[in-house]
Order: structure tokens, then sequence, then C-alpha cells
């Protein structure tokens, strides 16, 4: 093996020790009845959701555990949706109040009806995340 390689090697095997090779997480995402704050890196692309990593462009919900999964967010600020724009990707601490993604009403129309389409506050709520519980966001901040 040439220097090269053994100090290429070397490297990757460092890398894997310390982690650098993987994805960054943090904490578990847990949510239930009793749950008044969310932490996460913020989508506010289509429907809003709070992720475990700042690497949520290709997350699928398929297969992880309920803790690993992202979280559904509502928006129950009052404020405009795109107000938050500007923290898309960004680390956030959001306040509020988890919900029953069953508990939301089923919207009016017939096709509402069919598809089990999900509403707050006039919202369509898509639970992307495929959690139990969805999160009303009353404030967001970024961390």
């Amino acid at each position: 093996m040439t220097a090269r390689a053994t100090v290429a090697h070397m490297g990757f095997a460092l890398a894997l020790i310390c982690g650098c090779a993987s994805t960054p997480t943090t904490e578990a995402i847990v949510v239930d009845g009793a749950t008044t704050t969310v932490a996460g890196w913020l989508s506010t692309t289509g429907q809003w959701a709070v992720y475990q990593n700042r690497r949520f462009e290709s997350y699928s919900p398929y297969g992880l555990a309920e803790e690993k999964k992202c979280v559904t967010l509502v928006n129950g600020t009052g404020i405009a949706a795109e107000t938050f724009a500007h923290l898309e990707g960004h680390r956030v601490v959001v306040s509020g109040q988890a919900i029953r993604y069953d508990a939301l009403p089923i919207g009016p129309s017939s096709a509402d009806r069919l598809m089990s389409k999900r509403y707050f506050g006039g919202d369509l709520v898509e639970d992307y995340c495929w959690r139990e519980w969805v999160f009303v966001a009353r404030e967001i901040k970024p961390q």
C-alpha cells in the first residue's frame, strides 16, 4: 500500500470514528398530548415540518421509529406563513400544542370526505411525517 493510500484510509477511519462521515442528528423528537415545545430543523416548503437533522431533502418516514420521524407543523401563530420563510433550513424551537391528526376535522367537500383530508383553521394539513400527532405552532424562534 502506498503512503498516499495509507493516509487516505487513515483519514476515512478517523472520519468514521469521530462521526464526521455520518448524518448529523439531534436528540429524538418526542410528541404526545403533553408536548408544548419541539426543536429541530424547519422546513417551510409545502407542509411545514420540523426534522431531526439538517439533511431533510431526502427524508422518508417509512420504516422509521416514531421519535426519528419529522413532526408536521400547523401554523397557529396568527401570522402569515410567508413571514417564516427566512427560517427555512434553520434550527428552531417551536412552542405550541400537540393534537392528534385524526382529531382534526375532515373538510366539507365530498372529495375531502373520500380522501379523509383534514383541516386546521381552514388550512389543509397533510401529515407527511406519518405521526399520530401534529403540532400546532403558536411561536417559532430560531435557536
